[in-house]
């Protein structure tokens, strides 16, 4: 969508390819799906550049309104695509 390298994508290639995506997994996992720390969650994205999420299916974060200050930019067929906003 953007053209631009992704954060975390495709564990199993990252894996062939002997690369450490574990801990962005469960930076991931803890700031953004558990929702642990909301200051250390925005600074993961903005920190990282992250501007855009990518959720599909069921996939969900613990979105925490204007305070991530992320827009929802598309919603269909279980694909979900928010922007961070800087």
């Amino acid at each position: 969508f953007s053209k631009k390298q992704t954060y975390l994508e495709d564990e199993m290639n990252l894996d062939i390819s002997n690369y450490n995506w574990q801990t962005r997994r469960l930076e991931i996992e803890k700031y953004l799906i558990r929702g642990e720390d909301e200051f250390k969650a925005r600074g993961l994205l903005v920190n990282n550049q992250i501007k855009y999420l990518y959720l599909v299916g069921d996939q969900s974060f613990k979105y925490q309104g204007k305070s991530w200050e992320m827009e929802l930019i598309y919603n269909k067929e279980n694909v979900r695509i928010y922007r961070v906003i800087w």
